[in-house]
C-alpha cells in the first residue's frame, strides 16, 4: 500500500478487489466473541432463573438485562448462525439452571435478605423483607446518646 501512494499509482478494479481481498481482517475471530459474550450470558440468565423461581424483582430486571444485552449484541456482531445455535440454548440452559439453584433455601433466603429466624413471604419483594421483632436504631430513635432530636443533628445530651 505504501508503495502505490508514493508511487500515486492509480489501481484498477480488479488490482484493488485483489488488495482488498488480500487485506487484514480486524474483526476477532468468532471463537474468541462467543465465550465472551458467554460469559455474561451465564450470569444473567442464572440470576434471571433465580430471580423467577424466588420471585424477586431485582434479580429479574439485572439478570435480564445482564443477560439480553449480550445475547444481542452477540447476535449483531457474529451474525445470526453462530450465535443464535451456541448462545440462545446456552442462554435457556442457565436459565433453568438457575431456576434449579432458586429452589434452595439458601439461595431463597440470600435473593429474599431473610434471617433464619424470620417467617418467609410467599408474594414478590424486592430482594428485602422487614420483620416485625428485632431491635431498632438510628438517629431518631429515642434511645440515642446523642441529643438533637429526631433530626439527628448536633447538640449533646448530658450523657457520656
Amino acid at each position: 500500500m505504501v508503495e502505490v501512494v508514493e508511487k500515486q499509482q492509480v489501481l484498477t478494479p480488479e488490482q484493488l478487489a485483489t488488495f482488498n481481498a488480500s487485506g487484514g481482517n480486524d474483526d476477532p475471530p468468532m471463537w474468541v466473541l462467543l465465550p465472551f459474550f458467554g460469559l455474561f450470558v451465564t450470569i444473567g440468565c442464572v440470576m434471571l432463573g433465580a430471580g423467577v423461581r424466588t420471585r424477586t424483582i431485582f434479580p429479574i430486571v439485572f439478570g435480564g438485562f445482564f443477560g439480553a444485552v449480550p445475547l444481542l449484541m452477540s447476535l449483531a456482531v457474529s451474525g445470526l448462525w453462530p450465535a443464535a445455535v451456541t448462545l440462545v440454548p446456552w442462554a435457556l440452559g442457565m436459565f433453568v439452571v438457575g431456576y434449579w439453584m432458586g429452589a434452595r433455601q439458601s439461595w431463597r433466603d440470600a435473593f429474599r435478605n431473610q434471617d433464619k429466624g424470620g417467617g418467609s413471604s410467599s408474594g414478590w419483594t424486592m430482594g428485602s423483607t422487614s420483620s416485625s421483632g428485632g431491635s431498632r436504631s438510628g438517629s431518631s430513635g429515642s434511645s440515642s446518646s446523642f441529643g438533637g432530636g429526631s433530626s439527628g443533628g448536633g447538640g449533646a445530651s448530658g450523657r457520656w
